[in-house]
């Protein structure tokens, strides 16, 4: 019987891992880059590569988003999803090398925004297979004048 539990128990965490659709990169930071001038609010979404071998990523039309910008419970920015896919990219990085995407501005007022950014890019193994990484997160910030 403890036989059958543990082969279970495998089964079990062998089909959890294969369902599991989107892995980060532990050699990958992303973060945001705020600014707030004049009325205006600037956020870019930023990657870091920490790795110490050079590495290359591939990505469609950007390594890095901003999903949505939210003030008060207001949807502020919302990143339109029907943008077509204008090219493949590639960049390679060495360690502690950033590549950021594109910045959006918001016209905004001094208070506390939250903004959500996406980063998605593949990286081909030494085996040859390509690897599909997401990074995602969610972050406070505050405009002040």
């Amino acid at each position: 019987m403890k036989i059958v539990s543990m082969v279970f128990i495998i089964f079990s965490i062998i089909t959890f891992r294969m369902c599991s659709v989107d892995e980060t990169h532990g050699d990958v930071e992303l973060t945001l880059s705020p600014s707030y001038t004049s009325g205006t609010l600037y956020l870019t979404p930023v990657i870091t590569y920490t790795g110490d071998d050079p590495i290359t990523f591939q990505y469609d039309n950007s390594i890095a988003w901003i999903d949505e910008v939210t003030f008060d419970g207001v949807s502020m920015y919302e990143k339109d999803n029907d943008e077509p896919l204008t090219m493949k990219h590639q960049s390679t990085l060495n360690k502690n090398e950033k590549r950021n995407g594109p910045t959006i501005e918001i016209k905004a007022e001094p208070g506390q925004y939250k903004v959500e950014l996406t980063s998605l890019f593949y990286i081909d193994s030494s085996e040859g297979e390509r690897q599909r990484f997401v990074h995602s997160i969610v972050q406070t910030i505050e405009a002040t004048r």
